[in-house]
């Protein structure tokens, strides 16, 4: 599990204030990552293909193929890698879906992750039209936990309800040893 861990490095992860005193030895930690944004140099590792205005979103291409030599190109490596972290993210935390950005040299996407799938924005260029990110980022930063993915349906346990769930794993872990004991 920590050698997976050091590989889950994404360029940016962003924290609640509150979790920041859990976050000791500057080490990524995808188990109180809020959002995350992976940076390339060039729209080369774009993973996705913004259809042309006009036309057919039915029959267009929208992910990016492999390479000719039948191996995943940059840009197949970057999806999957963007995957992985936001797959780790809502395994490791209670959570609807998570967000990231990924930034391409001048361009940027939004990505809303979650178990079936990705909801991918167009591709903007962030330094002629920086307002789509700024808005991104101020609206998030309003969002409610909700909002931001976290499923607010679940609670942790109190101490007594915890107290209790460790009697009764014992308890049962005991008769599964001992299963003639009465």
């Amino acid at each position: 599990d920590s050698r997976r861990q050091k590989r889950m490095k994404p360029g940016l992860c962003l924290y609640k204030e509150e979790d920041m005193s859990e976050i000791t030895d500057n080490t990524t930690n995808l188990g109180l990552s809020e959002l995350f944004v992976e940076f390339r140099k060039s729209k080369d590792w774009d993973p996705f293909n913004d259809p042309p205005p006009g036309a057919s979103k039915t029959s267009h291409r929208f992910i990016s193929e492999l390479a000719n030599d039948g191996r995943p190109n940059k840009a197949l490596r970057t999806i999957g890698q963007m995957a992985s972290y936001a797959a780790e993210i809502c395994a490791r935390q209670l959570r609807t879906h998570c967000f990231s950005i990924c930034i391409y040299g001048p361009t940027a996407r939004i990505i809303r992750w979650d178990r079936s799938g990705a909801i991918v924005s167009r591709s903007f260029n962030y330094h002629e039209t920086p307002k789509l990110l700024c808005q991104f980022l101020w609206q998030y930063s309003r969002a409610s936990d909700n909002e931001r993915g976290f499923d607010t349906t679940v609670q942790k346990a109190s101490d007594e309800e915890e107290i209790v769930f460790l009697q009764k794993i014992t308890e049962h872990i005991q008769t599964q040893a001992n299963p003639h004991e009465d």
